[in-house]
């Protein structure tokens, strides 16, 4: 059977009447107006800064308040330990065992406070702990982040703590408020100078 041309276009042009308006575009119009410059640049822009993201090295370090504290591992070794109680000043977390409740200084340690009378709690010790963020205890140790080691601190007799052990690199670097990484040049800053950041302070 032969189709004439008239005929095929007349069966399509009734077919296409039945397609949605929706579904009909014009192929030349569509990448007219993607290869107009502003169009253009839209539709790759967002490519470009994927990219971008992929040289870390060439992005403007993130702008914070906050300056990093510095300490070497045989000072941070060494940094645990008992001391008077002072104010609460930069406080966190409370963590409560038994009759104590422990009190975050953030970055500094931790408030030791007694808690026998709630309506007179009393400040008894301090334990300064660099870099401390978060603690927990169990049967009398006290679980705490030393910057990015974990330590263990025998609590039984809270006069006169203990350092029971120490896990050096257990957890990430303590970040700034409102970071959740270190930037990449106060990494590149502790890497060369061998250091360890174990706090923030305001500028």
């Amino acid at each position: 059977m032969t189709v004439s041309y008239s005929s095929f276009r007349d069966n399509n042009l009734k077919a296409m009447r039945n397609i949605p308006d929706c579904l009909l575009f014009n192929t030349n119009e569509i990448f007219m107006k993607l290869l107009y410059p502003p169009r253009l640049l839209a539709f790759l822009l967002p490519a470009l800064l994927l990219f971008s993201c992929q040289y870390s090295e060439f992005v403007a370090p993130p702008q914070t308040e906050y300056q990093p504290v510095y300490m070497s591992r045989e000072a941070l070794e060494g940094s645990v330990a008992l001391r008077e109680p002072r104010d609460l000043v930069n406080t966190s977390k409370v963590y409560a065992y038994q009759s104590l409740v422990f009190v975050i200084e953030r970055y500094e340690g931790v408030h030791i406070i007694r808690n026998n009378d709630p309506a007179n709690p009393v400040n008894i010790g301090f334990i300064r702990i660099p870099g401390c963020q978060d603690v927990a205890v169990k049967d009398d140790i006290l679980y705490a982040d030393n910057a990015m080691d974990l330590v263990a601190i025998d609590i039984s007799n809270p006069a006169d703590i203990r350092l029971t052990k120490r896990i050096q690199n257990a957890l990430p670097w303590p970040t700034a408020p409102g970071f959740d990484y270190i930037p990449a040049n106060f990494q590149r800053e502790a890497d060369q100078n061998d250091v360890l950041i174990v706090k923030w302070t305001k500028q």
